[in-house]
C-alpha cells in the first residue's frame, strides 16, 4: 500500500470517528431542547390541571408531539393537529351514534370511521393525527357525566391546550434554539462536506464502507435542516432565512458530490493526473474555505470574502496552459467551472452570515487620538 492510500484511509478513519460524537458532546449541544420538550409537557399538565380536565394526559401528549424549534413550526402542528383531531372526532361521534342507534358490528363502525379519515390523510398527509383521533373516540368509553358528543368536544379542547402550551414554549423558553440548532446543522453539513473533498483528492484507495458512513451523516444532517426549514410556520410565514439556508447548503452538498464524482472519472481524473499540484492547492483552498465557514455558521459570525480561491483557479489555468498538449483546454475549462461553483456556493453562506470587518475597516472606524 502506498503512502498516498495510507494518508487516504485515515483521513476516512479519521473523518468516521469525528461524525460518531461522544454522547456527552451531544448531551452538551441538545440539553436546552430536553427542557424546552419538558417544560411544554409540564405546563400543559398544569393548565390541565386549573381547568379542572378529566384527562391531562391527553394536552401532555400533544404538547410533545407538537413541539417544534420555531414558535411558528409549533403553531403550524398544533393547528394541524387540531384540525385533524377536529375531522376525527366528528366522523368518530358519526360512528358511535350510529352503533349506539342500530347495533352495529363494532368492525363495520371502524371501516366506516377509518374509511374517509384514510382517504383523508392520502390527500393532506399533515392530517395523518385525524384517524388517531377517531380511534381515541370510539375506543375511550365516555367521560363521567358525559355522552359520546361531549366527551369528543372534551378531547378536542385537551389537545388545543396542548398545541398552546408547546407554541408558548416555544416562544419563552430558550428562543435563540430556532435560530441556533438550523445553523448547528448547517455547519455540521460544510464540516462534513469539507472532509469528503479531502478523501477525493487524497489521491489513494478509501474506505468505501467510511465513505458511505460519512456520506450518510450529510444526508442526516441536511434531512435534519429540512425538517426544521419545513416546520418554522406556515408557507406563506415561514422563516425566509432559513429556506436561503436550506438551498444554499443542499447546493452546495450538490456541486460537491457532482466535483467528486466528476474527477474520479475520464476525461476529468486525467486533468487532475497531469495537473495534481495546481488542482491540489485549488481543493485545499476549497477546504480550509469551508470549514472557515463552517465554523463561522456554528458561532453564528461574520466571515470574511475569500480571495484565495480566485487566485488559486487563475494559477491552475496558467498551469493548464504550460501542459496544452497533454490536457484539453475544455477539460480544464470544465475542472474550473465546477471548482468556481463550490466557491460561488460560499459566497452565498457568507453573505447570510453578514460583512466581516476587516482589519481597514477597524482601524478606519477606531476614534483618533486626541
Amino acid at each position: 500500500m502506498n503512502a498516498a492510500s495510507k494518508e487516504s484511509d485515515s483521513t476516512v478513519a479519521a473523518a468516521g470517528d469525528d461524525v460518531r460524537r461522544d454522547w456527552r458532546t451531544r448531551l452538551a449541544e441538545t440539553w436546552p431542547d430536553a427542557v424546552r420538550l419538558l417544560a411544554g409537557a409540564m405546563l400543559a399538565y398544569l393548565l390541565a390541571r386549573v381547568l379542572h380536565l378529566h384527562e391531562a394526559h391527553w394536552a401532555v401528549l400533544t404538547a410533545l408531539i407538537t413541539s417544534r424549534g420555531h414558535a411558528g413550526g409549533a403553531a403550524r402542528a398544533g393547528v394541524e393537529r387540531l384540525l385533524a383531531t377536529v375531522a376525527g372526532a366528528g366522523i368518530a361521534i358519526g360512528a358511535a351514534w350510529l352503533r349506539h342507534t342500530w347495533y352495529i358490528d363494532s368492525g363495520i363502525i371502524l371501516f366506516l370511521a377509518l374509511a374517509p379519515l384514510c382517504l383523508l390523510v392520502a390527500v393532506k398527509p399533515d392530517y395523518r393525527g385525524a384517524p388517531v383521533a377517531a380511534l381515541i373516540v370510539l375506543s375511550a368509553g365516555p367521560a363521567a357525566g358525559l355522552g359520546p358528543l361531549d366527551t369528543a368536544l372534551l378531547r378536542t379542547g385537551e389537545i388545543a391546550l396542548g398545541a398552546l402550551a408547546a407554541m408558548i414554549v416555544s416562544a419563552l423558553v430558550f428562543p435563540a434554539r430556532g435560530r441556533a440548532r438550523p445553523r448547528a446543522h448547517a455547519a455540521a453539513v460544510l464540516h462534513l462536506l469539507g472532509r469528503w473533498l479531502r478523501i477525493a483528492f487524497a489521491h489513494g484507495e478509501t474506505d468505501a464502507k467510511a465513505l458511505d458512513r460519512l456520506r450518510e451523516e450529510i444526508r442526516h444532517e441536511l434531512r435534519e435542516l429540512t425538517i426544521l426549514a419545513h416546520t418554522s410556520g406556515w408557507k406563506k410565514m415561514q422563516d425566509k432565512q432559513l429556506e436561503r439556508l436550506l438551498k444554499c447548503v443542499s447546493a452546495l452538498n450538490a456541486d460537491v458530490g457532482f466535483l467528486v464524482r466528476a474527477v474520479a472519472r475520464k476525461p476529468l481524473a486525467q486533468v487532475v493526473e497531469v495537473l495534481r499540484a495546481p488542482v491540489d492547492e485549488v481543493a485545499q483552498s476549497l477546504i480550509v474555505a469551508i470549514e472557515r465557514v463552517g465554523a463561522a455558521m456554528s458561532k453564528d459570525a461574520a466571515v470574511a470574502a475569500d480571495t484565495e480561491i480566485e487566485a488559486k483557479l487563475k494559477a491552475l489555468a496558467l498551469a493548464a496552459r504550460a501542459q496544452a498538449e497533454r490536457v484539453e483546454p475544455r477539460h480544464v475549462h470544465t475542472l474550473i467551472f465546477l471548482f468556481g461553483t463550490i466557491g460561488t456556493d460560499l459566497g452565498y453562506l457568507r453573505a447570510m452570515l453578514g460583512p466581516a470587518q476587516t482589519a481597514a475597516d477597524t482601524a478606519a472606524s477606531a476614534p483618533a487620538d486626541g
